[in-house]
């Protein structure tokens, strides 16, 4: 799904490659699972739940709005989607 949605919104031909699909699908998991948990964003601590609904908000504004240049912000966008699901049906009890 994220590829496709990558060469929906980005001019570039070339397919989206790396790991931040799947460093987003973990924190997504870690987000729902201790979602009251304390991480440091830039020095500033807030819950996990504000911390990794933040960046998947910002990376969707990426992707459905600004039409990214340069990082699939799409492939974020897919890794968080996969760890929440991956929770919900899987971790989820």
């Amino acid at each position: 799904m994220a590829p496709k949605l990558n060469s929906r919104y980005s001019p570039s031909s070339i397919p989206a490659l790396g790991a931040s699909g799947a460093i987003m699908a973990l924190t997504s998991m870690y987000a729902l699972t201790f979602p009251t948990n304390i991480v440091s964003v830039f020095f500033i601590p807030m819950p996990a739940w504000l911390a990794i609904g933040g960046f998947f908000a910002y990376d969707l504004y990426q992707t459905l709005i600004v039409a990214p240049v340069g990082q699939s912000t799409s492939g974020h966008v897919g890794g968080a989607i996969y760890g929440a699901l991956y929770w919900y049906f899987k971790m989820k009890r």
